[in-house]
């Protein structure tokens, strides 16, 4: 099924969206000095906070003898991750991930103005289809806005976003959840989220490698706003027939002959059905946060 309604991630009016998928725009936005990078795509952090510490104490409620360990996937230049560690009642431990460095080096600055009250904070610079961390490493993945600019490809944006499910998935903590902030309405979104969860759960084929993973529990350094690197990732992901991830994406013909990362050892009953809630913008403009929580 390809995703036939395209949100409104692209505020700036341009009818390019394919380059919303694309690191090459990313990079030039971000290296840009003249864009104003403390802009939020679709909701503003204020309008969702309360949503979003709301969930993070009923995920600490099944975490009650740990500090939890939150992933931003994809996060820019947002200043969601920000405004959480500010207002959150509990210590966490964030990891802020991005493929633009620059992005990462944005958030760092402003991570360095604030006090972190016992939480710690690293910025990883690596791709969301290999996650470079150990499985079940996450209690709370926030995706707010990544999804749909990969789907903006219509191409191979459905695809990719199996692999980064499939990630979602094997880094994700027992009794996780993953929330994704999207404005693309359930009646489209919730069908797109369930047809890409079945291809994660059903595809054959298995790599025969991850390269490299992190512990971001052993993530220590003199600073503790860090930037850790991993460069060309798709490239360092093996299968069997000697093709890399980055080669599987662009030559697959059919995305459920494929089995992205760890995900094979998961059934669909192992994680909740997807749920969503309705949050209403500053501007009076309807957003969606969706999410399920895994079981084991």
């Amino acid at each position: 099924m390809a995703l036939k309604k395209l949100s409104n991630l692209n505020q700036e009016g341009s009818c390019d969206v394919l380059k919303l998928s694309k690191f090459s725009y990313w990079q030039k936005r971000y290296q840009d000095q003249h864009q104003d990078l403390g802009f939020d795509w679709f909701i503003t952090p204020a309008d969702i906070l309360e949503h979003i510490l709301d969930i993070l104490n009923q995920v600490k409620k099944k975490h009650v003898n740990k500090s939890l360990h939150l992933l931003d996937l994809g996060c820019g230049t947002s200043d969601l991750s920000l405004n959480v560690l500010a207002h959150t009642s509990s210590p966490v431990s964030m990891i802020l991930l991005d493929f633009v460095k620059e992005a990462l080096l944005y958030q760092r600055k402003k991570f360095s103005k604030i006090s972190q009250k016992g939480s710690s904070v690293q910025f990883v610079c690596a791709d969301i289809l290999n996650i470079p961390f150990c499985n079940n490493s996450f209690d709370l993945i926030i995706d707010k806005g990544t999804m749909d600019a990969l789907l903006k490809d219509s191409t191979n944006g459905q695809f990719k976003c199996e692999v980064m499910m499939s990630e979602v998935m094997r880094v994700l903590s027992k009794y996780g959840r993953y929330m994704q902030i999207s404005d693309e309405d359930p009646d489209s979104r919730l069908l797109c989220l369930e047809e890409i969860c079945h291809k994660a759960f059903t595809s054959s084929h298995k790599p025969n490698s991850i390269s490299h993973e992190l512990d971001h529990k052993k993530l220590t350094s003199d600073s503790n706003l860090e930037l850790w690197e991993e460069r060309n990732i798709l490239n360092k992901v093996t299968y069997k027939d000697g093709n890399s991830l980055q080669e599987k994406i662009q030559n697959h013909t059919d995305s459920s002959s494929f089995d992205p990362h760890h995900c094979h050892s998961l059934e669909r009953s192992d994680i909740t059905s997807w749920s969503f809630e309705v949050v209403s913008s500053h501007c009076g403009r309807e957003y969606f946060i969706y999410w399920f929580d895994k079981l084991r």
